[in-house]
């Protein structure tokens, strides 16, 4: 099967097969990312196949979607959703249900980004991506998990007497560090490590690409796949760390944590002590100790054979641990070690090879940009941008702006620097908050008053952007549960705080894109500026397209021309305005609502 070359990165943009520069409005898949997996007496094992999404709505929620001038859906995708009952067992049933929904979104014209979709490893760590069978791979008993502290769940954090899940803190429980670290450096440091013969990294690695290799294959005829990740959110584990047995900064204001000792320690059944924390104006605050083990005494443990005790990391005398190497993971041959460089970069080579044997087509998108990952490859940089003094935007609106503008100009330079497009690929508000749903009332002013500043400021970066989320799982949510990025409400379908996120930009655009603003202040008016090229007389494909959304522009608009010429066509239908011109020049249009 021929591949033909539809998108590729060129100074600092993505462009298509006509060499129109193209911007994106993209949109986060909530309910696809991480299914819920279903127990399935019959096969003993777990089924992905009920999902929250039914085929039977696909046709009005990629209609809704388009309407709303998402033109990308970054389609999340679980290694555990693909290989969940064992190893090279695919789910021929989730791929295929999955490549029927690629095929009928390319009927709306949705582009898509394939996420390999993970948080916390594995979903017994209050996240999703990994398979429970890597755990079992390991020698981990999932029974004793919690007991020995090696994952921070639900029902520990209710003990606590914390009110909401701060599952983010299982990235420094013992689970989430050893399986990140075995995964990118098993091999630096635990070469004895091995799963069935073979080294812990090369195991876990090749089954991961492998599956996601898999996944390529059974949608190699979806035309409309710009790209793939390569995995969200990785994790550097154990990496790095200077001292086991320090405290590592929390990201979350409070909680249950531990030193990455007394994680070792807990996993191996040995009385621990954890710290259950408060962060306060003046830092981090203990508010009492909690022993872990103490009572138990039965010599389980939650791993049968610690492989960081096995490497010589610490040992054990008359029941207690020693530390025998507080720097184990940061110095490597008299050098500190570099996560990115050393372990995620080889890594990142090793999965575009992979896929790109089949699909040199393909756009790789990541979250992180070793010097030099992108030679020989085509690559996108993708970023999340959030502030998480979101309740503070009314009263410190500017020190917020200044914030997010500083986000995104840090990250998109350090993309720009490797010679690479950036796309703001995860950003949202929490719908729940800021009195979002108080009392039963929809209102969602403040939420569209945070979506337009991060809108503004991504325009005027001229950058694509992927919203969090959408989802036709679940209904409201209530300002006591975490936090709901859901941009959409299943129950009333409609969107909610739809004018901060649908606004009008340019699609596709014959030449180079100068700026583009959108003046609500009044009658809405939109001004774009570009470098244009000469459009094809014959053809409309290489116009430059701009989506006029029903929302700001409810009865209709008109275009005109303050700099350069050309033609305008439109198609109220599906809020596009194609502008076609004849020369190569300076551009600049103006597109205000309602007739002439």
């Amino acid at each position: 099967m021929k591949h033909e070359i539809l998108w590729y990165p060129e100074n600092g943009f993505i462009k298509d097969n006509n060499g129109r520069v193209r911007i994106f409005r993209g949109i986060n898949f909530g309910g696809i990312k991480n299914p819920v997996p279903v127990e399935n007496n019959e096969a003993g094992g777990i089924s992905f196949t009920d999902r929250s999404f039914p085929e039977s709505e696909a046709d009005e929620v990629f209609r809704r979607l388009a309407d709303a001038g998402f033109t990308l859906i970054r389609w999340g995708v679980t290694w555990e959703a693909v290989e969940h009952d064992g190893p090279e067992m695919y789910d021929e049933d989730f791929l295929a249900y999955t490549r029927r929904m690629l095929k009928k979104a390319e009927e709306y014209n949705l582009s898509v980004i394939i996420q390999p979709y993970q948080n916390a490893w594995c979903r017994l760590t209050g996240g999703c991506g990994a398979p429970l069978w890597t755990l079992d791979k390991l020698g981990f008993n999932r029974t004793l998990l919690s007991d020995c502290g090696t994952v921070y769940t639900k029902e520990a954090a209710a003990k606590d007497g914390y009110s909401a899940y701060p599952w983010q803190l299982n990235y420094q429980r013992y689970v989430c560090q050893t399986m990140f670290t075995l995964f990118f450096a098993g091999n630096t440091f635990a070469p004895e490590c091995r799963i069935e013969g073979i080294s812990a990294q090369d195991y876990l690695q090749e089954h991961y690409i492998a599956a996601m290799y898999h996944v390529a294959r059974r949608l190699k005829d979806c035309a409309n796949i710009i790209g793939f990740g390569i995995m969200n959110e990785p994790s550097n584990g154990y990496i790095g760390i200077s001292d086991l047995d320090n405290f590592i900064e929390p990201p979350v204001p409070e909680g249950v944590i531990c030193s990455p000792f007394a994680g070792m320690k807990a996993a191996s059944g040995i009385i621990s002590s954890f710290n259950h924390f408060e962060m306060k104006h003046s830092g981090l605050s203990v508010k009492k100790c909690v022993v872990v083990n103490d009572k138990r005494n039965t010599g389980e443990k939650a791993i049968e054979k610690c492989p960081w005790r096995e490497a010589g990391v610490w040992h054990e005398e008359e029941g207690v641990a020693v530390l025998d190497r507080p720097d184990y993971f940061h110095m490597r041959n008299g050098s500190p070690v570099d996560f990115a460089e050393d372990y995620l970069r080889p890594f990142q080579q090793m999965f575009m090879e992979a896929l790109q044997k089949k699909h040199p087509e393909y756009i790789f998108f990541t979250e992180c940009s070793p010097a030099g990952v992108t030679d020989g490859f085509a690559t996108t940089g993708i970023f999340s941008c959030y502030d998480s003094r979101i309740n503070q935007f009314r009263k410190a609106k500017t020190e917020w702006l200044e914030n997010i503008s500083k986000q995104m100009m840090d990250k998109a330079e350090a993309f720009s620097a490797e010679g690479m497009p950036s796309i703001m690929g995860d950003f949202g508000v929490p719908m729940n908050m800021m009195h979002g749903s108080k009392e039963g009332r929809l209102d969602y002013t403040r939420q569209e008053e945070v979506l337009t500043a991060y809108m503004e400021t991504a325009e005027k970066e001229l950058l694509s952007t992927v919203l969090s989320e959408f989802s036709l799982a679940g209904a409201e949510k209530d300002a006591s549960c975490t936090a709901d990025f859901n941009v959409y409400n299943s129950t009333l379908k409609q969107f909610r705080a739809e004018k901060g996120f649908s606004r009008p930009y340019p699609i596709a655009v014959a030449g180079k894109p100068v700026s583009f603003v959108f003046h609500t202040d009044g009658i809405p008016v939109f001004e774009f500026e570009w470098d244009s090229a000469v459009c094809p007389a014959d053809s409309d494909e290489a116009d430059t397209v701009f989506f006029v959304p029903d929302v700001w522009f409810p009865y209709g608009w008109h275009a005109d021309f303050i700099e350069g010429s050309g033609s305008f066509r439109e198609e109220p239908t599906s809020h596009r305005l194609f502008v076609k011109t004849d020369e190569v020049c300076r551009c600049r249009i103006k597109v205000v609502a309602g007739k002439k």
